[in-house]
């Protein structure tokens, strides 16, 4: 699948190279072939701050991808979930950049931030099995997201050194961006407009790293605070 070619379900033939990254490799390497469907919507994701009274908006669009693949000969089936975009930033003049990770809140696992609580659940595949896929419906709802369930928000102090990554909790912006700042707000809505690129230009720390495929596991690490992904800060397409 590849970043512009958003046309809803999809089906191929071949081991997908998706489904060796989220896993299956193994099980897949001993078959003869499989089929692979896919089906994904796109959703906006936009969060509003105020600093200094003064209020921005700081958004991105990302695409939610879930899929199954039929292996051969036994037919047997397997169901994935995949995100893609990139993490979202918020400028305020004179004040650090917020950077909105695609990963879950911080007390949770490290898998992609899921969007299916506010957008809904679906069906997939040839048997209809339920799986975390948003309704479709329309295209520009909106739906409101508590600041709790918001994905991991980080900051740098330093944007061309990673080490300077410090987490951010919802509640605790005013000790980054300034006395009296707040997030006002966050909302979620579907969208077919392109997939928001461009997180290297404002994190040069991690610009080396997002640009090359073959390190997307690879650890950003601040000693003894926190550890992340490449894929926390951008998630691309894989065949």
């Amino acid at each position: 699948m590849r970043e512009g070619d958003f046309t809803g379900p999809r089906k191929r033939r071949g081991v997908s190279r998706r489904a060796i990254c989220c896993g299956l490799g193994p099980a897949l390497l001993g078959v003869s072939g499989c089929t692979l469907k896919e089906e994904g919507y796109r959703y906006r994701l936009s969060i509003e701050v105020e600093v200094g009274g003064r209020r921005y908006v700081g958004q991105g669009v990302r695409e939610f991808i879930a899929g199954e693949v039929i292996g051969l000969p036994n037919a047997w089936t397997v169901y994935h979930t995949g995100t893609l975009g990139d993490a979202i930033w918020i400028e305020a003049p004179g004040a650090p950049t917020l950077f909105i990770l695609l990963r879950q809140a911080i007390y949770g696992t490290g898998d992609a931030w899921d969007p299916t609580p506010f957008l809904g659940r679906g069906k997939i595949g040839f048997y209809e099995r339920f799986v975390d896929v948003p309704l479709p419906g329309p295209v520009r709802r909106r739906v409101a997201v508590p600041l709790r369930d918001l994905p991991t928000i980080v900051v740098f102090d330093d944007v061309t050194d990673k080490s300077t990554m410090r987490l951010v909790l919802p509640s605790e912006v005013a000790s980054v961006l300034g006395g009296g700042a707040r997030i006002v707000g966050a909302w979620i809505e579907r969208t077919s407009d392109p997939v928001t690129r461009g997180i290297e230009a404002k994190l040069p720390c991690l610009a080396p790293l997002l640009a090359d495929p073959n390190v997307r596991s690879r650890q950003v690490t601040v000693p003894g605070e926190l550890t992340f992904n490449v894929p926390d800060f951008r998630r691309s397409p894989l065949g």
